[in-house]
């Protein structure tokens, strides 16, 4: 099974995944990781973290279609995670792979900017996470452009009947609520 955890920046995708792991033992890959390092190792491809979530996302689509269908080729269950992954694109891996893809997005297209803010600061636990070197209007500006991916990404959801968490106003349960869904044998 191919576990996938889309969604907008500061949803807990990265948290997501790893309490997964620890669940169920099934490994996890960031699609952050994978963005970088085609970021900074092949410039030429045109990835830069800094542009629009839809284009880093169309561009990276051809070599992580690939991946994802290798591993379900492989027949190894994996958590894939990350926010360059578009609805479209987990829909098109389930209808080639039936009953082996199993997707959600979160986002965040309710919440008032300030309130956000402070929630990104009180769960900032990575040693090396941007947001601990940001700027509080660096943020800002990254929360309201997520909004709107949010927004997109919510209605791309409901077009491909796939499950969408909005974590407006309930973080920790929503996120309880996505690992829940995602453990879920049915």
């Amino acid at each position: 099974m191919l576990y996938i955890i889309g969604g907008a920046s500061r949803t807990g995708k990265s948290m997501i995944s790893r309490e997964l792991m620890a669940k169920t033992e099934i490994p996890y890959f960031s699609l952050d990781v994978l963005m970088m390092g085609l970021a900074n190792s092949l410039p030429e491809y045109g990835i830069n973290p800094d542009d629009p979530e839809v284009r880093n996302a169309e561009k990276m689509w051809p070599i992580l279609r690939n991946m994802l269908i290798n591993m379900l080729e492989v027949g190894i269950d994996y958590i894939v995670e990350g926010y360059t992954v578009l609805p479209e694109h987990t829909n098109e891996i389930a209808n080639l792979f039936p009953g082996q893809v199993k997707s959600c997005f979160t986002g965040y297209t309710g919440i008032d900017p300030e309130k956000k803010l402070k929630e990104i600061r009180k769960y900032t636990d990575l040693p090396n996470d941007w947001a601990k070197t940001s700027s509080d209007s660096e943020i800002l500006k990254l929360i309201n452009r997520s909004i709107s991916y949010s927004s997109f990404l919510k209605t791309e959801c409901e077009k491909y009947e796939i499950p969408y968490f909005d974590q407006s106003e309930d973080f920790t349960g929503t996120k309880r609520r996505v690992i829940e869904y995602l453990d879920n044998q049915d």
